[in-house]
């Protein structure tokens, strides 16, 4: 959302485009998140589950935003990294959100809701910050898009909730073995 808020700015503005040219670039976007949210169900069985789907997904939206901040400087170096991280972004997010309606089964109402409203909180909070700090160039865009992909990415690394204390309890894999010896 950072970028579809600077976006016309940036095709427009600082890479000189016609809006009809930014609007085909725009739609190359668009397709690459829209495509891959469509067939993302049929994408988790090809890529080897969920949890390498996930893993595939980050990869693809840190590779991403990585080249749009240090390739970023056209429209199609843009549109090319800003594609693979909405690749990887609509591959990943069926299975985050899933995950964080099932962590507390009995709360799914409350889960949800939470999970939207911080979400349109961030999304407002990172898109005001880049709208603050816009200079003209994709710098700005494409760091704060960073930072926010950075973030993401760390607490998908983190087990938290019933999860983790179910590991805590069990033990790893090879101490339950053990156990059962």
């Amino acid at each position: 959302m950072v970028f579809i808020a600077a976006g016309s700015f940036l095709y427009t503005g600082t890479f000189g485009l016609t809006p009809v040219g930014f609007a085909g670039h725009l739609l190359i976007i668009v397709a690459s998140f829209a495509v891959t949210s469509l067939f993302a169900a049929k994408l988790i069985g090809v890529l080897g589950g969920p949890e390498r789907t996930v893993a595939l997904g980050i990869v693809a939206t840190v590779v991403g935003t990585g080249l749009f901040l240090v390739a970023g400087r056209g429209p199609w170096p843009t549109t090319g990294s800003l594609a693979l991280f909405c690749v990887g972004f609509a591959a990943l997010y069926p299975i985050v959100f899933g995950r964080s309606m099932g962590r507390y089964p009995e709360l799914q109402g409350a889960a949800a809701s939470l999970t939207m409203s911080g979400r349109a909180l961030l999304v407002a909070l990172f898109t005001g910050v880049a709208g603050r700090l816009l200079t003209g160039n994709s710098s700005v865009t494409a760091g704060v898009m960073a930072v926010a992909v950075a973030l993401a990415a760390l607490l998908a690394l983190v087990k938290t909730g019933p999860d983790r204390a179910r590991t805590a309890a069990e033990g790893t894999p090879a101490e339950a073995a053990a156990e059962a010896d």
